[in-house]
């Protein structure tokens, strides 16, 4: 049996000539370092969670403070810069639910949840909250936009600037 330095020491002889440990043996690392390193992980974590919650209920709080005019502005602004990108009929859709989520923030109509065919006939059948001259102007952009929402026309040329000034009108 070859004799290792483990059996030469347990039995207490002297290891021969030549013979040695590859590895020296070293003491244990300490846990301390690790745990002081992961509790700081986790305060930099809960750290940023809390950042981006901030940031993220301050955004929320500086667009429900804007009255229903401003933000629809700031929504047909928004569409207007991807005006060239949209086709005519995406276009036309965006602007009228604009307008629907303004008269239904302003007024508390349900004008948002119907459609236009819904909101004429229910215009015309019974009263509304709206004022008569929204109602009117709402109609008459309404209409307007169901033939680019719905007809794929390709004449966009002068009509779809025409029909982003009619919202602008209504809000204002």
């Amino acid at each position: 049996m070859p004799s290792t330095l483990f059996l030469l020491a347990q039995t207490g002889a002297l290891p021969p000539e030549g013979l040695y440990d590859i590895i020296e043996p070293q003491p244990e690392r300490e846990l301390w370092p690790y745990l002081v390193f992961f509790l700081f992980a986790l305060l930099f974590l809960a750290a940023l969670v809390w950042l981006v919650r901030y940031l993220l209920k301050a955004r929320g709080q500086a667009t429900a403070t804007a009255s229903p005019a401003e933000r629809a502005l700031r929504e047909l602004d928004r569409i207007e810069r991807q005006q060239p990108d949209l086709p005519p009929n995406r276009y036309a859709f965006a602007v009228s639910e604009a307008l629907k989520n303004y008269f239904s923030e302003r007024h508390g109509d349900p004008v948002r949840y119907e459609t236009a065919e819904e909101l004429l006939s229910r215009l015309a059948r019974e009263d509304s909250r709206l004022p008569p001259a929204a109602q009117q102007g709402l109609c008459d952009f309404l209409t307007a936009s169901e033939e680019w929402k719905f007809g794929n026309r390709s004449d966009t040329g002068g009509a779809v600037p025409r029909l982003s000034h009619r919202p602008r009108q209504l809000i204002e």
